[in-house]
């Protein structure tokens, strides 16, 4: 019942009382469109009853007061007006409820194309997810505080997601498992503010993840940006994991990375994926992405700046990252970009880790379209890439001269080999200087294949002096930078070098 007394100027008193009929119970946090119809249509007689009450309401003013009381007492009806929609909305909980979105129905690569595809939620593939959420492990706000503590969110919105993720968790953990895949539950506001102020991602198994990509009047922190992708936080609540989200608009680079990552799962030292997922976006365009753990310590561009990698643990941080390397090789893949900014840092028990990452220009071995001029970041690039490519912009070549251009240049593992020297060059030497030729590209602003180049025509023998002590990683990293192939360390005899010189 709800009971309101008016009173008009100082003689007239009006009290108005309506009754209406108990709300229908409605299960709260319905996840399909269908269900959510229903709400709706059970709910409204409920809102017309409330606004033919608040239409009684205003009319009693008017009769009341008569019509030249209506200005002055406007702002009461309104107000009163305003109450009743409260009690409406407050006696309606998840009138407003998620529509599943359409998403694009083109099959994942080989190692998750074992996911059915459905009308019902966004496609999402979950790797090697711990046991579903159980009432030993109830969230509380204690497992936000990595994301607070970093200013990732503020706690007022741990509290409005975690209060969310409370009242609706069992209905989005039963539609991921029946759907068998991850849902999305997109960021949005409603008529009496925001109801979920993050994009969450649940998991079959009862993983929820906040994807922090808000880009509007808000914007939340990056990590970085790969070779084609931009790099956001992500927070996994019941384990309380920070991850990183990546975005990608090419769906065959997406599905390249995706089934390197999916062959590389547990394997030491690489990127590890926790999900993927193909969506929409509010312009329409279709967005892959997927979240894989994240390293505390940045990337080694930055250790090395600051000169925090120890000596006596450069050995086994070489030695990891060359192994790690090999199982990729082993997967039949080149990496293509090794440098410094790819390869994250992790810390645990006190010591650096290092994470092989962004296989985003990774090609197969036997792929003969890969096997040309294509590089990744120029300074760590074999040398003789940039010569041969200068001779095939200087010479008018036919299709056997170019073909012959071709046979000259070094193998892809080769090529792989000769960056991790550099970076191994770089390690060694820890005092910001860059490798040899840096002083040849700074003195060529926006030229550095040229200025390789130019370096290797003035040192066409070794890129530096061979050290006298052969057992040292400067050794190592001398043979390990050699321009000829044939005289180049394999990757097998880098960590054979590494394992028997500790």
């Amino acid at each position: 019942m709800l009971t309101i007394d008016l009173t008009i100027g100082f003689m007239t008193q009006v009290t108005l009382s309506i009754t209406s009929p108990s709300p229908p119970h409605i299960p709260k946090a319905l996840t399909s469109w269908e269900s959510t119809k229903e709400k709706i249509k059970a709910w409204l007689p409920s809102c017309a009853f409330g606004a033919v009450g608040v239409g009684a309401i205003i009319g009693a003013v008017v009769v009341v007061g008569g019509l030249s009381a209506i200005a002055p007492w406007l702002p009461v009806a309104l107000a009163v007006a305003f109450v009743a929609l409260v009690v409406i909305a407050k006696y309606a909980p998840g009138l407003i409820t998620r529509k599943p979105q359409e998403h694009p129905s083109e099959a994942l690569p080989a190692a998750t194309s074992a996911i059915p595809a459905s009308p019902q939620a966004v496609p999402c593939t979950t790797i090697d997810m711990p046991p579903p959420i159980t009432s030993k492990s109830e969230v509380t706000i204690d497992n936000f505080q990595k994301i607070i503590e970093k200013k990732l969110l503020t706690e007022p919105e741990c509290q409005s997601l975690l209060n969310y993720w409370t009242e609706n968790k069992d209905n989005l953990i039963k539609e991921a498992k029946n759907q068998n895949k991850c849902i999305r539950i997109k960021a949005r506001s409603s008529f009496f503010g925001r109801t979920l102020i993050r994009t969450l991602l649940v998991t079959p198994e009862g993983k929820c993840f906040i994807i922090l990509n808000r880009t509007n009047s808000k914007k939340d922190k990056t990590v970085g940006t790969g070779s084609t992708k931009l790099v956001k936080y992500c927070f996994e609540v019941t384990e309380q994991k920070l991850c990183t989200h990546a975005t990608f608009q090419n769906e065959k680079e997406f599905k390249r990375e995706t089934l390197l990552f999916n062959k590389l799962k547990d394997t030491p030292n690489t990127l590890q994926l926790l999900a993927t997922d193909i969506y929409t976006s509010k312009n329409g365009r279709t967005k892959y992405s997927m979240i894989t753990e994240y390293c505390d310590q940045g990337d080694l561009w930055s250790i090395l700046k600051r000169s925090e990698l120890p000596e006596n643990e450069k050995k086994e941080f070489c030695t990891n990252i060359a192994t790690a390397l090999k199982k990729v090789h082993e997967q039949g893949y080149i990496h293509r970009d090794i440098k410094p900014d790819n390869i994250f840092v992790k810390k645990e028990d006190g010591k650096l880790i290092p994470i092989l990452a962004d296989f985003g220009l990774a090609c197969e071995i036997t792929d003969t379209n890969q096997q040309g001029f294509d590089t990744g970041a120029p300074r760590y690039a074999h040398p003789r890439i940039f010569q041969l490519l200068m001779d095939w912009h200087n010479k008018a070549l036919d299709n056997s001269g170019q073909e012959a251009l071709r046979s000259q240049l070094p193998p892809l593992q080769s090529r792989d080999v000769w960056s991790l020297g550099a970076v191994f060059y770089e390690i060694l030497k820890q005092d910001g200087k860059g490798l040899p030729w840096q002083g040849y590209i700074d003195l060529k602003p926006g030229q550095p294949r040229r200025a390789i180049v130019d370096y290797f025509n003035d040192n066409p023998d070794a890129t530096f002096d061979e050290p006298s002590d052969k057992t040292s990683l400067d050794y190592l990293a001398w043979k390990m930078l050699q321009v000829d192939p044939a005289n180049q360390f394999t990757l097998d005899e880098v960590i054979h070098f590494l394992e028997a010189h500790p």
